[in-house]
Protein backbone atom coordinates (compact mmCIF):
# COMPACT_ATOMS: atom_id res chain seq x y z
CA UNK A 1 0.00 0.00 0.00
CA UNK A 2 1.15 3.24 -0.94
CA UNK A 3 1.76 5.63 2.24
CA UNK A 4 0.70 9.03 1.98
CA UNK A 5 3.10 12.04 2.45
CA UNK A 6 3.56 15.77 1.79
CA UNK A 7 4.87 16.75 -1.57
CA UNK A 8 5.88 19.97 -2.58
CA UNK A 9 5.86 20.81 -6.47
CA UNK A 10 7.86 24.42 -7.45
CA UNK A 11 8.63 26.40 -10.23
CA UNK A 12 10.07 29.43 -10.90
CA UNK A 13 8.89 32.01 -13.12
CA UNK A 14 10.49 32.92 -16.62
CA UNK A 15 13.44 30.31 -16.23
CA UNK A 16 12.70 28.96 -19.72
CA UNK A 17 13.20 32.26 -21.52
CA UNK A 18 16.51 33.22 -20.14
CA UNK A 19 19.77 32.93 -20.97
CA UNK A 20 21.67 30.02 -19.77
CA UNK A 21 23.78 32.02 -17.39
CA UNK A 22 20.84 32.95 -15.58
CA UNK A 23 19.11 29.94 -15.84
CA UNK A 24 22.63 28.53 -13.58
CA UNK A 25 22.28 31.22 -11.14
CA UNK A 26 18.31 30.69 -11.08
CA UNK A 27 19.01 26.94 -9.99
CA UNK A 28 21.95 28.28 -7.57
CA UNK A 29 19.74 30.63 -5.77
CA UNK A 30 16.68 28.42 -5.81
CA UNK A 31 18.86 25.77 -3.84
CA UNK A 32 20.34 27.86 -1.52
CA UNK A 33 16.85 29.55 -0.23
CA UNK A 34 14.98 26.15 -0.03
CA UNK A 35 17.77 25.00 1.67
CA UNK A 36 17.75 28.26 3.96
CA UNK A 37 14.01 28.01 4.54
CA UNK A 38 14.34 24.21 5.20
CA UNK A 39 16.83 24.96 8.34
CA UNK A 40 14.93 27.95 9.60
CA UNK A 41 11.57 25.72 9.73
CA UNK A 42 13.33 23.03 11.35
CA UNK A 43 12.65 20.97 8.47
CA UNK A 44 15.09 17.82 7.36
CA UNK A 45 15.56 18.78 3.33
CA UNK A 46 18.24 16.32 3.20
CA UNK A 47 15.96 13.67 3.79
CA UNK A 48 13.86 14.81 1.20
CA UNK A 49 13.13 12.81 -1.98
CA UNK A 50 13.85 15.37 -4.67
CA UNK A 51 13.32 15.78 -8.65
CA UNK A 52 14.50 18.24 -10.61
CA UNK A 53 12.35 19.67 -12.66
CA UNK A 54 12.69 22.38 -15.42
CA UNK A 55 13.37 25.63 -13.07
CA UNK A 56 12.02 24.02 -9.89
CA UNK A 57 11.67 20.67 -8.07
CA UNK A 58 9.18 18.12 -7.03
CA UNK A 59 9.74 17.07 -3.59
CA UNK A 60 8.26 14.12 -1.24
CA UNK A 61 8.81 14.88 2.37
CA UNK A 62 9.38 12.06 5.06
CA UNK A 63 5.95 10.48 6.94
CA UNK A 64 7.45 12.70 10.32
CA UNK A 65 7.93 15.93 8.72
CA UNK A 66 5.68 18.35 10.09
CA UNK A 67 2.93 19.88 8.10
CA UNK A 68 2.21 22.56 10.39
CA UNK A 69 6.01 23.50 9.92
CA UNK A 70 5.47 23.04 6.07
CA UNK A 71 2.56 25.74 6.18
CA UNK A 72 3.06 27.56 8.71
CA UNK A 73 7.02 28.20 9.00
CA UNK A 74 8.74 26.95 5.75
CA UNK A 75 6.41 28.91 3.37
CA UNK A 76 6.76 32.32 5.62
CA UNK A 77 10.62 31.58 5.65
CA UNK A 78 10.63 30.71 1.97
CA UNK A 79 8.97 33.86 1.39
CA UNK A 80 11.38 36.17 3.40
CA UNK A 81 15.02 34.25 1.69
CA UNK A 82 13.34 35.18 -1.47
CA UNK A 83 12.86 38.84 -0.58
CA UNK A 84 16.66 38.81 0.77
CA UNK A 85 17.95 36.85 -2.23
CA UNK A 86 16.49 38.92 -4.72
CA UNK A 87 17.69 42.18 -3.04
CA UNK A 88 21.24 40.92 -3.90
CA UNK A 89 21.26 39.75 -7.50
CA UNK A 90 21.18 40.81 -10.97
CA UNK A 91 17.25 41.21 -12.47
CA UNK A 92 17.40 38.27 -14.85
CA UNK A 93 18.77 35.79 -11.72
CA UNK A 94 15.79 36.96 -9.30
CA UNK A 95 13.05 34.27 -8.32
CA UNK A 96 9.34 34.54 -8.47
CA UNK A 97 7.84 31.16 -7.24
CA UNK A 98 4.93 28.75 -7.87
CA UNK A 99 4.74 26.64 -4.80
CA UNK A 100 2.24 23.89 -4.92
CA UNK A 101 1.46 21.57 -1.61
CA UNK A 102 -0.74 18.53 -1.17
CA UNK A 103 -0.85 15.38 1.06
CA UNK A 104 -1.23 12.44 -0.62
CA UNK A 105 -0.15 8.79 -1.80
CA UNK A 106 3.44 8.39 -3.41
CA UNK A 107 6.45 6.60 -3.63
CA UNK A 108 9.65 6.44 -5.67
CA UNK A 109 9.63 4.84 -8.77
CA UNK A 110 12.65 3.82 -11.34
CA UNK A 111 12.18 7.35 -13.37
CA UNK A 112 11.15 9.27 -10.29
CA UNK A 113 7.87 9.20 -8.17
CA UNK A 114 4.94 7.79 -8.56
CA UNK A 115 1.01 7.83 -7.05
CA UNK A 116 -1.44 10.53 -6.73
CA UNK A 117 -0.02 12.76 -4.73
CA UNK A 118 3.16 13.92 -6.95
CA UNK A 119 0.61 13.96 -9.79
CA UNK A 120 -1.74 16.46 -8.30
CA UNK A 121 1.00 18.72 -6.43
CA UNK A 122 2.69 19.02 -9.74
CA UNK A 123 -0.86 20.08 -11.78
CA UNK A 124 -1.14 22.53 -9.36
CA UNK A 125 1.82 24.08 -9.59
CA UNK A 126 0.96 24.84 -13.47
CA UNK A 127 -2.51 25.89 -12.80
CA UNK A 128 -4.24 28.97 -13.54
CA UNK A 129 -4.52 30.89 -10.47
CA UNK A 130 -0.11 30.65 -9.17
CA UNK A 131 0.32 32.01 -13.26
CA UNK A 132 -2.19 34.30 -12.63
CA UNK A 133 -0.59 35.86 -9.28
CA UNK A 134 2.77 35.87 -11.12
CA UNK A 135 1.48 37.86 -13.76
CA UNK A 136 -0.63 40.25 -12.04
CA UNK A 137 1.16 40.85 -9.00
CA UNK A 138 5.18 41.80 -8.03
CA UNK A 139 5.07 38.75 -5.41
CA UNK A 140 7.94 36.43 -4.67
CA UNK A 141 6.24 33.73 -4.06
CA UNK A 142 2.55 32.68 -4.61
CA UNK A 143 1.40 29.30 -2.68
CA UNK A 144 -1.50 27.20 -3.55
CA UNK A 145 -2.78 24.69 -0.55
CA UNK A 146 -4.89 21.20 -1.77
CA UNK A 147 -7.99 20.86 -0.25
CA UNK A 148 -6.66 17.77 1.46
CA UNK A 149 -3.62 20.79 3.32
CA UNK A 150 -6.01 23.15 3.82
CA UNK A 151 -9.01 21.66 5.77
CA UNK A 152 -6.48 18.69 6.93
CA UNK A 153 -3.76 21.10 8.43
CA UNK A 154 -4.36 24.36 8.50
CA UNK A 155 -8.15 24.17 9.94
CA UNK A 156 -7.72 21.31 12.06
CA UNK A 157 -4.68 22.38 13.62
CA UNK A 158 -5.08 25.90 13.48
CA UNK A 159 -2.56 27.47 12.04
CA UNK A 160 -3.15 31.15 11.87
CA UNK A 161 -2.99 32.29 8.21
CA UNK A 162 -4.87 35.47 7.72
CA UNK A 163 -7.81 35.85 6.13
CA UNK A 164 -7.00 38.64 3.38
CA UNK A 165 -4.03 36.40 2.41
CA UNK A 166 -6.11 33.20 1.39
CA UNK A 167 -8.70 32.94 -1.43
CA UNK A 168 -10.47 29.54 -2.06
CA UNK A 169 -10.62 28.77 -5.77
CA UNK A 170 -11.47 26.26 -8.06
CA UNK A 171 -9.21 24.23 -10.32
CA UNK A 172 -11.11 21.73 -13.29
CA UNK A 173 -10.12 20.34 -16.17
CA UNK A 174 -11.06 17.06 -17.58
CA UNK A 175 -11.07 14.01 -15.28
CA UNK A 176 -10.18 16.63 -12.25
CA UNK A 177 -12.13 19.38 -10.70
CA UNK A 178 -10.37 20.29 -7.28
CA UNK A 179 -10.82 23.29 -4.46
CA UNK A 180 -7.55 24.68 -3.46
CA UNK A 181 -6.77 27.82 -1.88
CA UNK A 182 -4.38 30.22 -3.03
CA UNK A 183 -2.14 31.52 -0.84
CA UNK A 184 0.14 35.65 -0.97
CA UNK A 185 2.37 35.57 1.86
CA UNK A 186 1.91 39.39 2.41
CA UNK A 187 -0.53 40.16 0.12
CA UNK A 188 -4.25 39.58 -0.93
CA UNK A 189 -5.02 37.34 -3.44
CA UNK A 190 -8.59 38.74 -4.15
CA UNK A 191 -7.92 41.18 -7.01
CA UNK A 192 -6.64 38.65 -9.48
CA UNK A 193 -7.99 37.45 -12.19
CA UNK A 194 -7.79 33.92 -12.40
CA UNK A 195 -9.92 32.38 -15.72
CA UNK A 196 -10.03 33.51 -19.15
CA UNK A 197 -12.80 33.18 -21.22
CA UNK A 198 -13.37 30.92 -24.31
CA UNK A 199 -13.52 32.57 -27.70
CA UNK A 200 -16.90 33.89 -28.52
CA UNK A 201 -17.63 33.78 -24.24
CA UNK A 202 -17.51 35.77 -21.47
CA UNK A 203 -17.71 34.36 -18.18
CA UNK A 204 -20.93 32.99 -17.12
CA UNK A 205 -21.77 34.07 -13.37
CA UNK A 206 -23.58 32.12 -11.24
CA UNK A 207 -24.31 31.04 -7.34
CA UNK A 208 -24.21 28.07 -5.57
CA UNK A 209 -24.85 26.94 -1.86
CA UNK A 210 -22.40 24.68 -0.52
CA UNK A 211 -23.65 22.04 2.16
CA UNK A 212 -22.75 21.45 5.22
CA UNK A 213 -19.46 22.34 7.09
CA UNK A 214 -18.82 24.93 4.26
CA UNK A 215 -21.21 27.38 3.65
CA UNK A 216 -24.92 28.52 3.58
CA UNK A 217 -26.15 25.04 4.27
CA UNK A 218 -24.34 25.12 7.83
CA UNK A 219 -25.79 26.86 10.89
CA UNK A 220 -24.12 29.99 11.36
CA UNK A 221 -22.23 29.91 7.91
CA UNK A 222 -21.53 32.75 5.92
CA UNK A 223 -23.90 33.72 2.85
CA UNK A 224 -23.05 31.87 -0.15
CA UNK A 225 -20.54 33.35 -2.22
CA UNK A 226 -20.45 34.68 -5.95
CA UNK A 227 -18.63 32.47 -8.44
CA UNK A 228 -17.70 33.03 -11.92
CA UNK A 229 -17.20 30.44 -13.89
CA UNK A 230 -14.96 30.40 -17.06
CA UNK A 231 -15.66 27.91 -19.40
CA UNK A 232 -12.73 27.94 -21.56
CA UNK A 233 -9.92 27.91 -18.87
CA UNK A 234 -12.16 25.51 -16.92
CA UNK A 235 -11.24 27.03 -13.41
CA UNK A 236 -14.38 28.57 -11.10
CA UNK A 237 -13.08 31.29 -8.48
CA UNK A 238 -14.55 32.57 -5.55
CA UNK A 239 -13.79 34.84 -2.91
CA UNK A 240 -12.13 33.98 0.36
CA UNK A 241 -13.86 31.22 2.51
CA UNK A 242 -12.75 29.23 5.23
CA UNK A 243 -14.48 25.74 5.85
CA UNK A 244 -15.70 22.88 4.05
CA UNK A 245 -15.94 19.19 5.12
CA UNK A 246 -12.89 18.16 6.53
CA UNK A 247 -10.57 15.32 5.27
CA UNK A 248 -7.14 13.66 6.39
CA UNK A 249 -6.31 15.29 9.67
CA UNK A 250 -3.08 14.64 9.24
CA UNK A 251 -1.56 14.47 12.59
CA UNK A 252 -4.31 13.37 14.58
CA UNK A 253 -6.81 11.53 12.72
CA UNK A 254 -6.46 7.80 12.26
CA UNK A 255 -5.96 7.66 8.53
CA UNK A 256 -2.41 9.31 8.85
CA UNK A 257 -0.26 6.44 7.86
CA UNK A 258 2.72 5.93 9.07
Amino acid sequence: MTLRRIVLALGAEGYGSRAQLFQDAMQRGLEDVLARAAERAGLRRDEWWRQDTEGGELSVLPLDESEDAVVGAFVPELNSELAQHNRLVAEDARLRLRLAIHFGPATRSSLGFSGDGPVLAAWLCRSRPLLAALEQTDCALAVLLSYEIYTGTVEALRIPLDPERTRRVRVREPGRDVDAWLWLPGRTPNDVRLGTAAAGGGPVPEKEEEGPGGGAGAAGAPPPVHRESFTGAKIITTGPVIGGDQLNIHHHGSDHER
